[in-house]
């Protein structure tokens, strides 16, 4: 079943234009730029009414809220990287958008957030070690002994523009909900239908490799990206992986969570559709 998907107003106008105050429903925004029509504007309903059933409603939302919840959950949550920060980053919404999930009782229970870099004829890894990727004046805002080094070999032959995906955090009594089934179809949708990456990244911590994190959302994990002394974990090293994806590895995965919606499930959408201008 395809929707009706706003597609008049431009991704910036789009953006800024958020009701952010009565948290409305983030499908109220889609706009598909890029992408295939047909699958994304069926997906994009079907996730919102998954999450629904766990009881998460998906609002866009400001970087400056997404570090507030950040902050508010440090016991569940490591600091966020300062990518996501307008504090330390040039971040908005022309190259970014974060997303917040709140429950019935209004507490906010998940996040995410992208991010839009164009390397020009820099390669991942200068971009990296350079924390151009984190900081907008890295000598400025770098801590001292602030360091990234990589040799994961990808991140040396990437150029051009690439996506970031980050800020994944769920409260932990959600985090048996199996968010990331519905999760990683809908953000990767969204990401690429606003910049149309063929490129995604991220770093993860080992032990979320080992927990099968990268392999569930169909990314490559490589050895490594040290990250020293980084707001992540201070006065310490942590020995990440870069996890990347290619976009029709990506647009596989949403065909395959397509398949598995029931006509039950479908219903559902409608009702959600239906929704979205009172929520």
């Amino acid at each position: 079943m395809a929707v009706e998907i706003n597609r008049r107003a431009p991704a910036a106008v789009r953006s800024t234009s958020l009701d952010r105050g009565s948290h409305r429903s983030f499908l109220a925004d889609v706009a598909i730029d890029f992408g295939p029509e047909k699958e994304l504007s069926r997906m994009f309903p079907l996730a919102d009414a998954q999450m629904r059933e766990r009881g998460i409603r998906l609002s866009f939302a400001s970087f400056d809220e997404l570090v507030a919840v950040n902050r508010r959950n440090g016991k569940s949550w490591r600091p966020i990287l300062p990518l996501f920060d307008p504090a330390f980053s040039d971040v908005d919404d022309s190259n970014g958008y974060a997303l917040i999930g709140r429950n019935g009782s209004g507490e906010v229970v998940f996040t995410y957030g992208s991010r839009l870099f164009n390397l020009g004829e820099a390669t991942l890894k200068d971009e990296i070690e350079g924390l151009r990727v984190f900081y907008r004046e890295p000598e400025r805002d770098r801590a001292d002994g602030e360091a990234m080094r990589v040799t994961a070999p990808t991140a040396s032959e990437r150029r051009g523009l690439v996506a970031f995906t980050g800020a994944a955090w769920a409260r932990p009594d959600y985090r048996k909900a199996n968010l990331v089934h519905v999760t990683t179809p809908l953000t990767r949708g969204l990401s690429h239908t606003r910049w149309g990456w063929n490129f995604l990244f991220s770093f993860m911590a080992p032990e979320v490799v080992r927990g099968g994190i990268a392999r569930e959302c169909r990314m490559h994990a490589e050895w490594e990206v040290e990250m020293i002394n980084t707001p992540v974990l201070r006065d310490e090293t942590l020995h990440a992986a870069l996890v990347w994806t290619d976009w029709d590895t990506q647009l596989g995965f949403i065909r395959d969570f397509l398949a598995e919606a029931s006509p039950f499930g479908d219903t559902q959408v409608d009702r959600v559709v239906d929704d979205r201008a009172s929520n």
